[in-house]
């Protein structure tokens, strides 16, 4: 899975192997490529392709239908996530900024997804207690303002079904997770309470580092800046928590899907008819390339 390089913090990213990857495994259509770009005056800091596909996958996997976001920016993770569900799914995605949402609200209809994605202009402290009544709920995506990730987390936690998942981007606050800063300690904080010691609840590591939990899988890629997607050392991530029944394949699903992480790693899922646990030894069949993942580093 690994070598001592990429154990210490090396990368193995670079510009084009990431410009390969994405437009061999998650090329864009039209109204992907009109969300992906952004307006000018709006920072270019929505997640990369390969991590939108593979939140894409996760939602399709668990079987989700109720997802709330936290951080809309122009909605091209909304989109990404609406595809994902079936018809009768809803994405609610919260928006500080109006001029955003505007944007996004545009880009959302030019997809035709209007009627599943709904664009609530506020701060995600003030808006989350609103959405309570549609709960619970199957995933929740946090890629909002730093400093409230703690809050945020908690309050996912405390509305996921069983089964649901949380997954928060730039959980290492680029590089900055195990600083003396009032940011750093609400990520560390987000960790530790999604993570936490209940025993219905499993968490891992996927991307800089592997650590996956049987039977409910959650895992950490590489997502964030332009910096990042670049093939800069990828200090920003998602951070993916779920429950004891996380991760169930959906009723209709492909008889095959394949997952690209954007540290490219390939992963060949071969989904049988029946719907035997996803990650028993016997069902998905794993084929995996060599990876090489960075390493967390403990912050105490």
């Amino acid at each position: 899975m690994a070598d001592q390089d990429s154990r210490s913090g090396k990368t193995y990213t670079t510009p084009e192997i990431i410009d390969f990857v994405d437009r061999t495994h998650v090329p864009h259509d039209a109204a992907l490529a009109r969300a992906f770009s952004v307006p000018e005056g709006i920072p270019s800091i929505q997640v990369g392709p390969s991590d939108g596909k593979t939140i894409h996958l996760l939602i399709k996997l668990a079987g989700t239908k109720r997802i709330v976001e936290v951080g809309t920016l122009v909605g091209y993770s909304a989109i990404t996530m609406a595809r994902a569900m079936p018809d009768d799914g809803h994405v609610w995605t919260i928006e500080y900024e109006p001029t955003h949402a505007e944007v996004a609200r545009a880009n959302i209809a030019a997809a035709g997804l209007a009627h599943k994605i709904t664009v609530i202009v506020g701060a995600g402290v003030d808006m989350l207690p609103t959405l309570v009544s549609h709960g619970p709920f199957d995933l929740v995506f946090i890629d909002a303002d730093k400093g409230n990730y703690d809050r945020y987390g908690a309050w996912a936690v405390e509305h996921l079904r069983t089964g649901g998942l949380v997954i928060g981007d730039n959980a290492y606050l680029f590089g900055h997770l195990c600083d003396d800063t009032a940011e750093a300690r609400a990520m560390r904080a987000f960790h530790e309470h999604v993570a936490g010691d209940a025993p219905d609840r499993d968490q891992a590591l996927v991307g800089p580092s592997v650590n996956v939990h049987v039977p409910r899988a959650t895992c950490t890629v590489p997502v964030g800046s332009a910096a990042n997607r670049a093939g800069a050392d990828p200090g920003s991530l998602h951070r993916i928590a779920g429950r004891r029944d996380a991760l169930q394949p959906a009723t209709k699903r492909p008889r095959s899907v394949r997952w690209h992480v954007s540290t490219s790693t390939i992963v060949d899922f071969s989904l049988p008819t029946m719907r035997p646990p996803l990650f028993s030894p016997r069902s998905p069949s794993w084929r995996r390339e060599p990876v090489a993942w960075r390493p967390s580093r403990m912050c105490r």
